[in-house]
């Protein structure tokens, strides 16, 4: 049984749950747990999409909430049946309020209309409804007959946190595993100099400005070194080794190389200045 609730709520990941069972816990706040609460909770608590779990048996009311991964799921009991009449006709019910982010419970007497308004029959449960639970993505699929599986995730990003879980299918039966998580390291900045042209060179035209960059990533790979003079881009390549000609006019130029890697972190070279004459325009000489 939990291994198909666990399947169904891994099969839904965008909508939310709400788990009904008869007895989860006993009353008071915090209510202890009873009967089967505390396996239903830990074989599903890993599932981002369940936050609310409720249940009667135990005869007055309670309430429990438990976080697993920052993630809180509220555990509430209702039962009025000892009450006289057989429950005198009382009601729980909640009211959803997506702009308060907040789950307000009612104790209501329907013969009377009457609330029932201490604390363990009118309360308040936070929780946010403002963004929706991302759909889980598929990776990949092995074919297996038992044992070891394994399938190689590649793409992911740096300084990030990634949740995964494995679902088996026997063709009749599906059964999702517990969800994991990771972090991945801080992606590393590239590295990057200008090897060419070298600090105070004197470019004559008509030749043309020879850049030339050395760029590496110690966690990735260089997908691109841009080429600068002063604030404009002027030309760039995506292969090492990184070079561009550069067609100037005269003037005084501060140069610079900046180097992208593969999860788009970058860093600027040092800056190199050179000058480009044109013999044109220079005036004469005597002697």
């Amino acid at each position: 049984m939990l291994d198909w609730a666990d399947a169904l709520l891994k099969a839904h990941p965008n909508r939310r749950a709400i788990i009904t069972s008869h007895w989860f816990i006993g009353t008071g706040n915090p209510a202890a747990w009873g009967g089967h609460g505390q396996a239903v909770y830990d074989n599903l608590k890993d599932n981002p999409n369940l936050f609310l779990m409720l249940c009667g048996h135990i005869h007055g009311e309670g309430q429990r909430a438990d976080v697993f991964e920052g993630r809180t799921v509220h555990t509430v009991l209702q039962d009025y049946q000892s009450r006289t009449n057989g429950g005198d006709s009382w009601l729980r019910y909640f009211v959803f309020s997506p702009a308060n982010n907040t789950i307000t419970a009612k104790t209501l007497q329907t013969r009377t209309l009457t609330f029932e308004t201490d604390a363990d029959s009118e309360f308040t449960l936070p929780y946010t409804m403002g963004a929706g639970t991302a759909a889980w993505t598929a990776l990949g699929t092995v074919n297996a007959a038992g044992g070891v599986a394994s399938l190689d995730w590649t793409g992911v990003a740096g300084n990030t946190e990634y949740e995964w879980y494995a679902a088996v299918s026997d063709g009749t039966n599906n059964v999702g595993s517990t969800a994991r998580t990771f972090t991945t390291a801080a992606n590393a900045a590239p590295t990057v100099s200008l090897t060419s042209p070298a600090e105070g060179a004197s470019v004559v035209l008509p030749a043309q400005v020879a850049f030339a960059a050395s760029a590496a990533d110690s966690d990735g790979s260089v997908s691109k070194v841009e080429f600068f003079a002063g604030s404009t881009q002027v030309g760039e390549d995506t292969t090492a080794p990184f070079s561009f000609d550069w067609t100037a006019i005269s003037g005084s130029y501060a140069l610079t190389a900046v180097a992208t890697d593969n999860q788009g972190a970058t860093t600027t070279s040092a800056v190199v200045n050179i000058i480009v004459t044109n013999p044109a325009n220079m005036p004469p000489t005597v002697s």
